[in-house]
């Protein structure tokens, strides 16, 4: 259940591009997607592209799915449609209340990217992995009885991946 709606029903189809974007290079609610593996492009409807199920869901404390994230992304998207629309129609410069919607916007682009989350996800193995060792290489977890020399095996492994 979207906990930040209220609804019973929870969105399970998330974009990773907004639609506001889509919609700018459709023909009507259509475009053609191109696989870039070389695949044949074919006419897609904008609902049906870029989707991704669960993509900004999480679990809640109880288990359950939670789209609040969802939620807020699809509500920035409606703050930002307003303001890009008033550039369209030739509004210019952007008021400062405008200016920090696209920013924010803009901003959220990158956690929208399925790429941009497994980097995130591959650096935070990578962190996790840096604590285990750290943590190990002193065999205890008390951060007051840790050196300068104790640091040096988590260090060597920092080094090792820099070659």
């Amino acid at each position: 259940m979207s906990k930040s709606s209220g609804k019973s029903k929870l969105k399970r189809r998330h974009h990773t591009v907004p639609r506001l974007l889509l919609r700018r290079f459709a023909d009507g609610e259509r475009l053609i997607r191109v696989p870039l593996d070389g695949g044949e492009p074919r006419l897609c409807g904008i609902a049906d592209v870029t989707v991704h199920r669960d993509f900004y869901s999480m679990r809640d404390a109880s288990g359950e799915l939670d789209d609040s994230v969802e939620d807020l992304l699809a509500e920035l998207e409606g703050k930002a449609a307003k303001v890009i629309r008033k550039v369209i129609n030739g509004m210019w410069p952007l008021t400062i209340e405008d200016r920090a919607i696209v920013a924010e916007w803009i901003a959220a682009q990158h956690a929208r990217i399925p790429a941009a989350r497994a980097a995130h996800n591959e650096m935070a193995d990578h962190l996790g992995k840096m604590l285990i060792v750290w943590k190990g290489s002193l065999g205890y977890a008390d951060a007051s009885k840790r050196t300068p020399q104790s640091l040096s095996p988590m260090r060597r492994w920092m080094r090792c991946g820099r070659r």
